[in-house]
């Protein structure tokens, strides 16, 4: 889910336009998780009833107590399709960006002090953070309704044209899926902060 979501679902946004089509030229489409072999993958502590330390009053909530979780987590084996379609992601990016500036792959990297096993690294990390988010969401029953879809539609869809300049039309007919994503981590994050309880670390 790193496409021009990253976030997000642990995927927030990505890079976009030039750089995410030499992405999807490199890797193609983002592989399916089976979400019935989640518990073969991922062993998660509770993600309710923790108190939850914010390191400043300014510290958003969701990011404190999905920090949190996600640090508990344990992987307990990496599924390997999404780990290389995470690793060519990344790949990509490298490549996009030595071509910009005049270098190739390896001197890219060779300068940034990059190896091939901190980019594995980063593609299991984005893995850990999608298998402990579709966990919750299973394991939470969180889902959209028909009437949450079609009320906040119009609101997101305008968010991305503001954000990232998409023509309103393009969103609404070619990025609905990618919305309603958005939509299912946003209730997600909020029944996180709902449920969990957080305090202000002494200084």
């Amino acid at each position: 889910m790193i496409l021009c979501l990253a976030a997000v679902l642990l995927l927030g946004l990505s890079s976009c336009g030039r750089e995410e089509e030499e992405q999807q030229t490199a890797s193609g489409s983002m592989p399916e998780y089976d979400l019935e072999q989640l518990s073969s993958y991922v062993a998660l502590e509770a993600y309710v009833g923790l108190t939850v330390s914010l390191p400043d009053p300014a510290t958003a909530k969701s990011d404190a107590v999905w920090e949190q979780i996600l640090a508990s987590a344990r992987i307990l084996s990496y599924p390997e399709e999404q780990v290389e379609y995470y690793a060519a992601q990344t790949r990509a990016r490298y490549r996009y960006t030595a071509k910009q500036n005049g270098m190739t792959y390896e001197e890219l990297l060779e300068t940034l002090g990059v190896t091939e096993e901190d980019v594995r690294k980063e593609a299991k990390d984005m893995v850990k953070g999608d298998l402990v988010y579709r966990y919750i969401v299973g394991d939470a029953g969180i889902t959209l309704t028909q009437t949450e879809k079609a009320a906040l539609f119009d609101r997101y869809a305008d968010k991305f044209v503001a954000d990232y300049g998409y023509n309103k039309s393009y969103v609404t007919e070619q990025m609905a899926d990618l919305i309603y994503d958005t939509m299912l981590y946003d209730k997600t994050m909020e029944y996180l902060v709902l449920n969990n309880t957080f305090v202000t670390a002494e200084r």
